[in-house]
């Protein structure tokens, strides 16, 4: 991700190049003075392989009429390339000063990045985009390795198919709450993979699973949401903070965390295996 603008009195804007799409993340107010710069400034970089934008709005407060008019023609130059521009997370304001200038059609607003990638035809309902999971795998090897000095290894992405595929002992549970989708991320450990983790993380010497430790799950589950949530809301996911909880029992597994797909991540370690899942619902 690069800013574009490096001149701080200049309006914030970064662009985010992914496989299938870019992410423009843009920061007002957005004046008239400005306009002309990020039209020379962006076109530059929006050369091949022509992809699909998605403009992040989040934090605008102000638009201009001559930028209105520029993302109109970036509008129409990306469809003469079979690609599309989609508005994301614009405040009420801002939405209706778009319908009240005839441009809704021209520029079209979802209400969050998943959204967006829906209406973009880029990923379906029952589909999670790979680029909305792996932030969490990165965040729980990074967790592990800052933590507890421990290097683990994601052993591939696999869609859930039943009940009882992986089980563990303890796991920590934390929603993912956004205002257009809601989602779960579990994180769960065999025993003593776990007692391993704390030991490590606690310099301590736990043989068995109790009461001072269980909320070490729990903890752990949280700090990977966090430090995943930085990167998915600079994207534009707008997730939101949720309270992590604890399930312990003896091979226990989950049933469908929700209504839309979960994705299994099993782990590896030198200290024992592990498995995460995620699951997003509408």
């Amino acid at each position: 991700m690069n800013n574009l603008f490096g001149d701080k009195n200049l309006p914030e804007c970064k662009l985010i190049s992914l496989d299938e799409y870019l992410i423009l993340k843009l920061s007002g107010p957005l004046t008239k003075e400005t306009a002309t710069l990020f039209e020379d400034e962006f076109r530059s970089i929006l050369g091949e392989p022509h992809r699909n934008l998605i403009i992040n709005m989040e934090s605008v407060l102000e638009v201009s009429k001559t930028w209105l008019r520029r993302l109109v023609q970036l509008q129409v130059d990306l469809r003469g390339f079979n690609c599309k521009l989609q508005i994301i997370l614009l405040n009420e304001i801002l939405v209706k000063r778009i319908k009240d200038e005839g441009l809704e059609r021209l520029l079209p607003i979802s209400k969050s990045l998943r959204d967006a990638l829906v209406d973009l035809n880029i990923v379906s309902r029952k589909q999670l985009d790979v680029n909305f999971v792996n932030p969490f795998l990165h965040a729980i090897v990074h967790v592990l390795q800052i933590e507890a000095k421990i290097k683990a290894q994601p052993e591939g992405i696999r869609l859930k198919t039943r009940k009882g595929e992986f089980a563990g002992d303890i796991s920590g549970v934390i929603g993912i709450i956004s205002n257009s989708f809601r989602g779960m991320i579990v994180i769960s450990f065999p025993t003593q993979t776990f007692l391993n983790v704390i030991n490590k993380m606690l310099g301590e010497n736990h043989t068995e699973l109790n009461d001072e430790i269980e909320s070490g799950a729990a903890e752990l589950t949280n700090i990977v949401l966090g430090l995943a949530k930085n990167t998915l809301n600079d994207r534009g996911y707008g997730i939101k903070s949720a309270l992590p909880s604890v399930v312990r029992g003896e091979n226990h597994g989950f049933s469908q965390l929700g209504s839309g797909p979960t994705i299994i991540v099993p782990f590896q370690t030198d200290v024992g295996p592990f498995y995460a899942e995620i699951c997003l619902s509408d």
